[in-house]
């Protein structure tokens, strides 16, 4: 993650270190607690992360809409973090585990296949993260970004990012 997130701010190198957060070694736990076992992800998974990103005139800097992701959730030396990725998990954790119980439910009573309620799952967190993404997230952007992109609302330049997320099914091969 660290080299993603050297490579950012209109051209010009930042530095920043690799760290990682309770919440991302729970999440790795989790994931290593999965392997084997159906799963959804949700955010820019590999087939999204590499995504060119869309470049206003005048930037140079080839950067996929994964790195642009990576940089405006947890920032970089010059960007604040807007953590509209963890932030929506954490936020809404009550929220999808409701959501997930009944998705089970369905599942447990033959209502749903696995494969169905994932997509249902990863849709529903796709929303969440998109809606968060609309929330013109603290803090504000500086005066100089506002005249760059001729509008004052955070983490949204083309809207190419938010339209990026996505979620992934994984079923185990049989």
């Amino acid at each position: 993650m660290a080299a993603l997130l050297r490579r950012l701010n209109m051209g010009r190198l930042v530095n920043t270190t690799e760290k990682i957060t309770d919440f991302g070694k729970y999440l790795q736990n989790m994931m290593a607690q999965l392997k084997g076992k159906p799963y959804v992800k949700t955010g820019f998974p590999p087939n999204k992360f590499n995504t060119p990103h869309k470049q206003k005139k005048g930037s140079h800097v080839p950067i996929s809409v994964g790195e642009v992701a990576v940089a405006m959730n947890f920032g970089t030396s010059t960007i604040p973090a807007r953590p509209f990725l963890t932030g929506t998990a954490e936020a809404t954790k009550t929220q999808m585990r409701a959501f997930m119980k009944r998705e089970i439910q369905k599942i447990a009573k033959g209502e749903s296949a696995p494969a169905e309620s994932l997509s249902r799952i990863g849709a529903y967190q796709v929303g969440l993260i998109q809606k968060t993404i609309s929330s013109n997230m603290p803090p504000p952007n500086s005066p100089a970004t506002i005249a760059r992109k001729g509008s004052s609302t955070t983490l949204i330049d083309s809207g190419q990012m938010r339209q990026t997320v996505t979620y992934e099914v994984t079923l185990p091969v049989k």
